[in-house]
């Protein structure tokens, strides 16, 4: 039973490594979301194939979309998915609307407050612990400017079947001693959120299909100070 949920909530089952219903379901209403904000040039940390890029792109409100991810072949798979464009072999790749960049989300090469709007979901409960989770947050926050917005989403730790499930991911799928499943509070979250100066304007319950408990949030914070 609790291998059937881990493998449910881990978030990497179906055709596209990032697939997965509960992952499909935050990328959905970060998609939402985004669209709701009209900029020049925003940010997605952790773009992997392009799925919530290609939904933001698509929907018209930003101009260009700037996609940061560890691993090169999802960045090629990724401007391959936004109007069949393949970026070349050069850093700092243009697709189309999308701008490709092969970087570490813990360190992004851009400079404070280069965007309105930052986003990375998916990625945060793919950390090995909060502390990295909280610099990686701490990075993206960085780059947003004065007014602007991140979107982002976690794990909710309060969710028994979340926690569970991640608790005895090794035990389960020994894979994941690579890429490891956590969640976390979201007073934690808050407070990490405080001292970065934002204010949390949104925070969207994510549920798995009727389970009452929320699996995780999605979160917009506004930055309120520099």
């Amino acid at each position: 039973m609790i291998s059937r949920i881990f493998l449910r909530f881990r978030g990497d089952v179906g055709k596209d490594i990032s697939s997965g219903p509960l992952s499909d379901r935050i990328r959905e209403c970060a998609a939402g979301l985004a669209r709701g904000k009209s900029c020049d040039v925003a940010l997605e940390v952790g773009v992997g194939e392009g799925l919530l890029a290609k939904s933001v792109i698509d929907g018209g409100s930003v101009r260009t979309l700037v996609g940061v991810d560890v691993l090169k072949q999802q960045l090629i798979e990724a401007g391959l998915r936004i109007r069949g464009d393949n970026p070349s072999k050069d850093g700092g790749i243009f697709s189309g609307r999308l701008k490709v960049v092969v970087a570490r989300g813990e360190t992004l090469p851009f400079k404070e407050g280069a965007f309105n709007l930052a986003i990375t979901v998916n990625t945060l409960h793919n950390q090995p612990s909060w502390d990295e989770a909280s610099v990686i947050l701490g990075a993206v926050c960085n780059v947003v400017r004065f007014g602007g917005s991140v979107i982002f989403d976690i794990r909710n730790r309060r969710d028994p079947l979340i926690y569970t499930a991640y608790r005895f991911s090794t035990i389960i799928d020994p894979s994941t001693r690579r890429l490891p499943v956590n969640a976390y509070s979201i007073s934690r979250v808050k407070g990490r959120l405080t001292e970065l100066g934002f204010d949390v304007v949104k925070k969207v319950p994510i549920r798995y299909r009727f389970w009452p408990i929320p699996s995780g949030f999605l979160i917009e914070a506004v930055r309120i100070k520099k």
